[in-house]
């Protein structure tokens, strides 16, 4: 067996961590962007039938990795919870997103 040895350049590069986001973004159909309530209804019936191609358990994991981590599972940025309100705090415990994230999604919200 061949062994390699890493320099100094490569022990020192972060690995780059895929937000779930990324994840789906490469990963989801194109129709699952376009009209995500017509994409899903059609996922759960390919799950129920066996033939399910989008992983959520990895996006799942992700996630959990993101939260453990302190990184937004959108943007990929560090979380800074100090200036996070409580319903800020709720709302990152549950989607991992961090602030300017958080601002973003339920801006457009409001606006449909």
């Amino acid at each position: 067996m061949k062994k390699t040895i890493k320099t100094g350049t490569e022990k020192n590069q972060k690995e780059k961590f895929i937000t779930p986001h990324e994840y789906l973004d490469k990963h989801a159909p194109k129709e699952a962007i376009k009209d995500p309530d017509t994409f899903f209804q059609g996922y759960y019936r390919s799950v129920a039938e066996g033939r399910d191609t989008l992983n959520l358990l990895k996006v799942r994991e992700l996630l959990k990795e993101a939260k453990r981590r302190g990184i937004c599972g959108y943007c990929g940025k560090e979380v800074d919870q100090s200036i996070m309100d409580e319903s800020d705090l709720k709302e990152n415990a549950i989607s991992g997103m961090c602030k300017p994230c958080l601002d973003r999604v339920f801006k457009k919200e409001k606006e449909n």
